[in-house]
C-alpha cells in the first residue's frame, strides 16, 4: 500500500522570535529545537522543544506558543494523505533515539539541496516520526457507503457548494434525517463540515505565493473577498493575507 506526503515548509535557521498570527492549521507541524528555548501549549498540554525530543502537532489543532529565547529551530509543515490523513487533533512528543538524531542532521542539510534529495531526505524524516506516534493518533476511516458518497461529493464541489437536499439525495436519505445521522456521526452539521472542508484548502491554497485572495476565495466557494476574509477571520483568527 502507497501513500503520499506533501511536504509544505521545510525551514532550518536561527529563530529569533515566533509569532504565530493564525494557529490552527490543516496539516502536520513537526518541530525540533537544537536548544531549549520554545514551549507550546495546547488545551491544557504542554510540550517544551528541547534536542531530546521532535513535537508534532496535529492538523486542525489550536496551540500558544511561548519562546524565552532564540533558538536553531527545524520546522515542517506535511500533509499526509490516506490511509493516515484521518488524525486525531493533538500535540505528540517523540524522543530522539540515535537513528533519529541522524535523520535530523541529515534534514538539515538537505533544506538547502537540490528538489529531488530534500524531498526524499524529508519523508525519510516525516515516516520516522510519524512510525513513532501511539496508535490512538489515528482516527478510523468512515465506513458507512453513504457517507463515504457525501465526502467525495463535497470534496469534488467545494467552488459550488451542495445544499443539505442535494447532500441527501447523494445519500439516498431524507434531509432532515441525513442531516441528524450525519450531525451524530462526526459531531458537526453536513453543512459546518462542508465549510471547514472549503476553509482547509483555501488555507493550503493560500501557502501559495501565486494564489491571490481573490482566485482563492472563487475556488472554494466564496462569493467575495470580502465574505471569505470575514469567514476566515472568523473561523480561525487571522485574515487569509
Amino acid at each position: 500500500m502507497q501513500f503520499a506526503v506533501n511536504i509544505l515548509t521545510a525551514r532550518y535557521r536561527k529563530l529569533p522570535d515566533w509569532e504565530i498570527l493564525v494557529s490552527e492549521r490543516p496539516y502536520w507541524r513537526l518541530w525540533w529545537s537544537e536548544e531549549a528555548g520554545i514551549s507550546v501549549e495546547t488545551e491544557g498540554e504542554e510540550a517544551e522543544l528541547t534536542p531530546e525530543r521532535v513535537v508534532l502537532l496535529a492538523p486542525h489543532t489550536t496551540f500558544n506558543p511561548t519562546m524565552r529565547n532564540p533558538v536553531h529551530h527545524l520546522n515542517l509543515h506535511f500533509q499526509l494523505e490516506a490511509p493516515f490523513d484521518l488524525a486525531v487533533k493533538g500535540i505528540y512528543t517523540i524522543p530522539v533515539t540515535a537513528a533519529l538524531a541522524e535523520e535530523l542532521e541529515a534534514a538539515k542539510g538537505a533544506i538547502r539541496q537540490r528538489r529531488r534529495r530534500r524531498i526524499l531526505v524529508l519523508t525519510r524524516l516525516i515516516n520516522s516520526a510519524c512510525l513513532a506516534l501511539p496508535d490512538d493518533a489515528w482516527r478510523e476511516p468512515v465506513s458507512d457507503a453513504r457517507f463515504v458518497g457525501v465526502m467525495s461529493a463535497m470534496e469534488q464541489h467545494q467552488g459550488e457548494p451542495l445544499s443539505n437536499v442535494d447532500l441527501a439525495a447523494i445519500a439516498n436519505m431524507a434531509p432532515t434525517a441525513f442531516v441528524r445521522s450525519f450531525s451524530q456521526r462526526f459531531g458537526i452539521s453536513p453543512q459546518a463540515h462542508s465549510l471547514e472542508m472549503r476553509l482547509e484548502k483555501a488555507s493550503l491554497m493560500l501557502e501559495d505565493e501565486k494564489c491571490s485572495i481573490e482566485h482563492v476565495a472563487e475556488t472554494c466557494g466564496f462569493c467575495d473577498r470580502n465574505y471569505f476574509s470575514t469567514v476566515f477571520r472568523k473561523k480561525l483568527g487571522g485574515p487569509p493575507a
